[in-house]
């Protein structure tokens, strides 16, 4: 089963134009990005990385989810793009 945890990482800078980093999550496994509208737009391996640092330049302006998954679960951050 997959337990959803909450508050313990982040996303900086936030908002951002390019590169944005995660950390404090834990052992990241998975990190998929997607739009408002549900629709899936990056997923990245992460291979138990503590800190991950995530090119989002090819997304365009706006609002987005991030689902992180780890060793210890699931946790959703939001964050812009500028």
């Amino acid at each position: 089963s997959i337990t959803t945890i909450t508050n313990k990482g982040a996303i900086y800078p936030n908002p951002t134009k390019d590169y944005c980093k995660f950390s404090g999550f834990g052992k990241i496994e998975i990190i998929n990005v997607y739009s408002t509208s549900g629709v899936l737009c990056k997923s990245i391996s992460c291979f138990s990385e503590q800190e991950v640092n995530l090119n989002l330049s090819d997304l365009e302006k706006g609002m987005y989810s991030a689902v992180v998954q780890t060793s210890n679960g699931l946790q959703t951050v939001s964050f812009i793009v500028e």
